[in-house]
């Protein structure tokens, strides 16, 4: 960034400039920087600091403000007198190595997007345990270099170069010139995958104009993307979207509004500029938020599947029971419809949301799509189960020898006359509701037990008596009501509900037990792992890990320019601060 002012009695302006130490000493007269200048950059980066470069240089006095407003940006920041490097230290905040460790150990991946220089993002995040201390960093940097220097040919070639950072503490004690140390360390480690890729914006920019498939590789072993302009954190996103993951960004500034915007879960730590483009806004300004939205958005989703599984199977087992009354001819009252459709099916899916979220995070998230194996199954396994619920019932009343069959009445078609078998079919439907209330709340480890919402658990003890009450011997006015029939022995009353009771625990062990226990734990973890990788970073990630050639440290890579670019495409590669710093033929 820079400045062009004019101090009072000066008879010129004068244009002041800050930024990146590098490109402020390519823009600075070479006598007025320093020799050491690199090596002391490099030994404030490594620890970490943030460093600014700092330049000047006074317009000749004929120059007035009109004219400073016309000159262009590239003559107003050229021939600077390099002054020094200002040293900034951006302390870690409190929250950010404990909230990486919860990441870290759910198995979420993080990523340092910064525009600070790489050592110190390299640095900073060893700090944070985003590195290891032994894991291997390796730095990754494209140029682009003449096809042919001898010859005239204005043709260019993409060159990649691959290196070790050298870190203070263990990396430090490696000489990474000598090939014995890096085969005997530095391979093994990265064999088993403990190694990380890092590079500067300018270099990310050109491997994603030029180079798809080496993109991809990098952008799945990148932990540190420093030197990232606006636009470089969001094709870094859209890259990762790509490669199939869901992406989560977290910025606090008005530059980081497009990643955030692209994200599929935005997070603003500042009430500012990046809360426009972000639909999560912090009030605490760290990152301790988000473990926090991580796991409403699992215990949402969670909660959502378990209403959505409770509404299905309400509406599937109303029918079946429905459809039994009509095979005689018979159907529920009007009363009927009432107690089950209002009082004992509304109020349960509305409180499913309201109990709160696991405080842990587990390493395998719920599942995404109602449409597979195990939301399919609990559902239809929980129909089936009470439609054999329902003939077990129904038969049982048939045995009576004080059953009365059912005579069909054209003339009340609309109010049928109650019956034994339609009784004994109503009430054991009424404890299914209560059943699927209980089994379908899902608990950890995305959502706290239901037990912990107390307005939910007094809905279903609520439930529970008045289906107890209905089922073993309700009231004259509850029978007339509902169109119950009592039968002479309160005996049979018993036995149905201590069917229903059966039922209910049937139905919560194979739901809980087998579905959400056995399966969920080990079939459906086998059946992953013999169906292989599904998505694209799956996929990349087991052929790199069958690729000990990759990456190629110490060596080159060489890529053809692709000829044309996309509208959108044109941005740092060919911009002034990319040529000036890099000195790009």
């Amino acid at each position: 960034m820079s400045v062009v002012a004019k101090t009072q009695g000066s008879s010129c302006f004068e244009v002041y400039l800050k930024g990146a130490p590098e490109l402020v000493a390519s823009l600075s007269r070479s006598e007025t920087v320093p020799e050491n200048f690199k090596d002391v950059l490099e030994f404030y980066t490594r620890q970490g600091f943030r460093v600014l470069g700092i330049g000047s240089k006074a317009l000749p006095e004929d120059i007035k403000w009109d004219d400073v407003l016309r000159m262009p940006r590239e003559q107003l920041e050229c021939g600077l007198q390099f002054h020094g490097l200002l040293v900034l230290q951006n302390r870690l905040k409190p929250q950010t190595i404990p909230t990486l460790k919860i990441l870290k150990d759910a198995d979420i991946r993080t990523i340092m997007v910064t525009g600070d220089n790489l050592l110190t993002a390299i640095t900073v995040s060893r700090d944070c345990g985003m590195i290891e201390e032994y894991d291997s960093v390796i730095a990754v940097e494209a140029n682009l270099v003449p096809i042919n220097s001898s010859t005239t040919d204005s043709g260019c070639r993409l060159q990649v170069q691959y290196t070790y950072a050298k870190l203070p503490g263990f990396s430090e004690k490696l000489n990474m010139v000598q090939n014995g140390m890096v085969d005997e360390i530095c391979v093994p480690a990265m064999c088993e995958g403990r190694y990380h890729i890092a590079m500067e914006g300018v270099t990310f920019n050109l491997i994603r104009l030029h180079d798809s498939q080496l993109l991809n590789k990098v952008v799945l072993k990148g932990t540190i993307f420093a030197r990232m302009l606006p636009e470089h954190k969001l094709y870094l996103i859209e890259t990762l979207q790509n490669l199939g993951h869901q992406v989560g960004m977290c910025g606090d500034g008005a530059n980081d509004c497009g990643a955030l915007k692209t994200a599929h879960a935005g997070v603003s730590l500042s009430v500012a500029e990046a809360s426009v483009a972000s639909p999560f806004t912090s009030t605490q300004q760290n990152i301790q938020c988000i473990p926090t939205v991580i796991r409403e958005g699992r215990a949402t989703l969670a909660a959502t599947f378990g209403a959505f599984r409770y509404m299905v199977c309400y509406c599937f087992v109303l029918l079946a029971a429905v459809l039994m009354l009509f095979w005689d001819g018979q159907k529920p009252s009007d009363g009927g419809y009432v107690l089950i459709d209002i009082v004992l099916s509304l109020i349960p899916p509305i409180l499913f949301g309201s109990t709160h979220a696991f405080p842990g995070l587990v390493k395998r998230p719920p599942t995404r799509s109602i449409i597979s194996l195990l939301p399919q199954l609990s559902m239809f396994s929980f129909i089936i189960i009470q439609i054999g619920v329902y003939v077990l019932a129904y038969e049982y009343c048939l045995m009576q020898p004080w059953y009365e069959p059912f005579i069909y009445d054209k003339d009340n078609t609309h109010t049928p006359a109650a019956s034994h078998s339609g009784t004994a079919i109503l009430t054991v439907n009424m404890m299914s509701y209560v059943i699927a209330a209980v089994i379908f709340a899902p608990g950890p480890p995305y959502r706290k037990n239901f037990l912990s919402n107390k307005l939910y658990v007094a809905v279903i003890v609520a439930e529970f008596i008045l289906v107890s009450y209905l089922t073993i011997y309700p009231a004259d006015a509850f029978s007339n009501f509902i169109n119950l029939k009592p039968s002479p022995f309160i005996e049979y009353h018993l036995v149905l509900y201590v069917l229903s009771l059966a039922n209910f625990i049937v139905s919560y062990i194979w739901e809980i037990f087998f579905i959400q226990g056995f399966l969920f734990e080990y079939v459906v973890p086998a059946l992953r792992r013999l169906r292989g990788p599904i998505h694209k970073y799956e996929k990349l990630q087991k052929e790199l890990e069958a690729n000990s050639k990759w990456p190629p440290v110490g060596r080159y890579e060489i890529a053809k320019l692709r000829d044309e670019y996309g509208s959108d495409e044109v941005d740092a590669a060919i911009t002034r601060h990319s040529s000036r710093r890099y000195n790009w033929t």
